[in-house]
């Protein structure tokens, strides 16, 4: 398996499992959250780690441009500047934490299902999809 194809295999574990969290564990991901925020700065490091980590992944590994698997790269840039601003900027990411508790459960599963589907249709994509 090529890198690219490994990490389209790997953004679709992650973004189903996760989705699937997000939808059924809600609760949990509000407590998450502000258990982070309460770590102030250091939450928002942790937080800013674990955007940044596999967006760079996706960038180094996932250098697609055009077509339509570009969505993808854009996402891990996405990770990428999240986690920069995050670290560079830290009273910004605690902002964004706090907002993060107070989502109603409805917000969580919301952002679940759009995780499970972009993982539902990055499989498909991957099956149907010829370079």
């Amino acid at each position: 398996m090529q890198t690219v194809e490994s990490i389209r295999l790997l953004l679709t574990i992650a973004l189903f499992v996760i989705g699937l969290s997000h939808l059924f564990q809600g609760k949990v991901w509000a407590s998450f959250f502000e258990y982070l925020s309460s770590k102030r700065y250091i939450g928002v490091f942790i937080n800013a780690f674990i955007h940044f980590a596999p967006g760079s992944l996706v960038v180094s590994f996932h250098p697609v441009y055009q077509g339509p698997f570009l969505w993808l790269t854009l996402l891990g840039w996405a990770w990428v500047i999240k986690g920069a601003v995050y670290f560079v900027f830290p009273a910004v990411g605690l902002k964004q934490m706090q907002k993060g508790t107070q989502k109603q459960r409805g917000t969580w599963a919301a952002a679940g299902i759009i995780m499970i589907a972009a993982a539902v249709i990055l499989q498909s994509m991957r099956f149907f999809v010829t370079h």
